[in-house]
């Protein structure tokens, strides 16, 4: 394990679900690297000893640490880049079957603060219709 992965203690995970979800075009939509893209019907990990996927889904992970800015930055990363792409990921939330969320899981340590999520930040994803998540690992 490296240093970097010994230091997260937040992982945010941005998920898009849908029958009619258009995989190929969900990361330039939203302007995030996928980590997981599953179609529906397909073995995960296209490997047969693992259940089908029961719908579309697509998503990213995204890691922060206290070294790094916290949560609260990447958090703010994360709502200015949907911001730049509000449009057109309001028209693909639109359709009837997508759904979206935002997971948030924190690890907790030593020096472990209180971590704030803004009125705007949650007025953003509530404008594009994405659930949030909290969790604790």
């Amino acid at each position: 394990m490296t240093d970097d992965h010994n230091n997260r203690y937040f992982l945010i995970t941005v998920t898009l679900r849908g029958d009619s979800l258009p995989l190929n075009k969900v990361e330039s939509i939203l302007g995030f690297k996928a980590d997981t893209i599953g179609k529906k019907g397909e073995h995960r990990n296209n490997n047969p000893k693992y259940a089908k996927y029961k719908t579309n889904i697509w998503s990213s992970e995204l890691f922060a640490s206290e070294k790094k800015g916290g949560i609260q930055e990447l958090l703010e990363n994360i709502c200015n880049t949907m911001k730049k792409n509000k449009s057109s990921i309001k028209n693909l939330m639109s359709t009837k079957d997508i759904h979206g969320s935002i997971d948030i899981s924190m690890r907790t340590s030593p020096t472990f603060g209180w971590e704030v999520i803004t009125v705007e930040q949650l007025s953003l994803l509530a404008e594009l219709k994405f659930d949030l998540f909290l969790g604790a690992a």
